[in-house]
């Protein structure tokens, strides 16, 4: 008898999946990849940096306000009445692009690749579970890890903001700015949970997913970059994932100008074609999985 009929006879055709089935397939998923130091290693070292770095500045900012020497410093590098926590999520933004996508290559270009390497999905399919309960939870399980990554920091940084504010009502106050870097971090992590599974769901190879994934972040970052300097047309810069995320942070996340000259070139592509690239993507990435995925027949 095939294994697919084996596991599922016990069913006798009537058990239907529940809510439940996605968790525990991405449970599984995240307790496996978490074996992984390099993932540790890239979630831990960003989250303690990025918490420091933000300690850092806003204790030399804010709890150092009364020392006239860090006035003239504040007044010299032109952070007096700003946003610096928005100026800390553009800092963030402008770092951390590839290894987002380094640990998308690790954490989700392989979820699907090692399960049809295994000619694992009849089995996943000869169980109440549905092509749904499938991609969801292996997109929750490489969103878990993204989220780390993108949203953590963001929020570890508002943390440092409100415990060296000795100004009263700092946590309400820069809830707004918190929240909209929350936003371009989760554009992020559906971003690139989205195109990682994608890229899973076309290979056997795990190891040929995820170099995949990497090359397709340089090779497209690269080729947007080349056509918009040789065309003169910003609008080339939507070729880039990443770069269509990156520009809309920098919308959610506005400060003076005089504060936003680096990016300046970024900020000539426009925010509409930012969002239009950055929702073509995902899109992308979720038509090549669900075409993928759908192939298999799920045993009733």
């Amino acid at each position: 008898m095939p294994i697919d009929i084996a596991s599922y006879r016990r069913w006798e055709g009537r058990a239907r999946p529940t809510p439940l089935a996605a968790l525990g397939i991405a449970g599984t998923m995240i307790r496996r990849r978490m074996k992984l130091k390099i993932v540790r290693v890239i979630v831990f070292v960003f989250s303690v940096v990025a918490s420091g770095f933000a300690a850092l500045v806003f204790y030399l900012t804010l709890a150092g306000r009364g020392d006239p020497m860090i006035q003239n410093q504040i007044r010299q590098f032109g952070f007096e009445n700003v946003n610096l926590l928005a100026i800390l999520n553009r800092l963030f933004d402008s770092v951390i692009g590839f290894w987002a996508f380094l640990l998308a290559a690790l954490v989700g270009a392989p979820v699907i690749a090692e399960d049809r390497r295994a000619h694992a999905l009849p089995l996943y399919f000869s169980r109440p579970i549905g092509h749904l309960d499938y991609v969801l939870g292996k997109a929750a399980s490489a969103a878990f890890f993204l989220a780390l990554l993108l949203i953590l920091p963001r929020i570890s940084m508002y943390a440092m903001e409100v415990a060296f504010s000795e100004v009263e009502g700092t946590a309400w106050r820069q809830m707004p700015t918190l929240l909209r870097s929350c936003a371009a971090g989760a554009l992020g992590v559906a971003l690139f949970t989205s195109i990682s599974l994608g890229v899973s769901s076309l290979t056997e190879r795990p190891t040929y997913a995820a170099l995949f994934l990497l090359g397709f972040g340089v090779l497209t970052t690269g080729i947007a970059h080349f056509l918009a300097e040789v065309l003169d047309d910003r609008g080339w810069l939507a070729l880039s994932p990443y770069t269509c995320v990156h520009r809309i942070a920098l919308h959610l996340l506005p400060v003076p100008i005089d504060l936003s000259e680096d990016t300046a070139y970024l900020e000539e592509l426009g925010i509409r074609t930012a969002w239009f690239g950055a929702g073509a993507w995902i899109l992308a990435g979720i038509a090549v999985l669900v075409a993928r995925v759908r192939r298999v027949e799920v045993v009733t």
